[in-house]
């Protein structure tokens, strides 16, 4: 399976809130759809807003003007295994 890295292109959105990391992470996923998928599962925080009737941040993982996805060539990591989140490690301990 593909490894990903997904890195920020801003951390000026909102958005950020809806995530517990900010930092780059390397995921193990067939395609780019379920490494972002996997990003937003694993470092989803629920987010309050404490004003009335704003929008409630989501996971900025699968926003793609927020965070970019690219195909890692020659991984460090396996390719072998389920999809999971590689980088940091100490998130993902399916």
């Amino acid at each position: 399976m593909p490894i990903w890295k997904l890195e920020s292109t801003t951390k000026e959105s909102e958005h950020w809130e809806g995530s517990r990391y900010k930092g780059p992470v390397i995921v193990r996923a067939p395609n780019e759809q379920a490494a972002r998928h996997r990003a937003a599962q694993v470092f989803l925080t629920m987010a309050v807003r404490k004003t009335l009737g704003a929008p409630t941040p989501f996971p900025p993982w699968q926003d793609f003007t927020l965070v970019a996805c690219t195909r890692v060539e020659n991984p460090a990591h396996t390719e072998e295994g389920p999809t999971r989140v590689l980088e940091p490690s100490h998130y993902d301990d399916e």
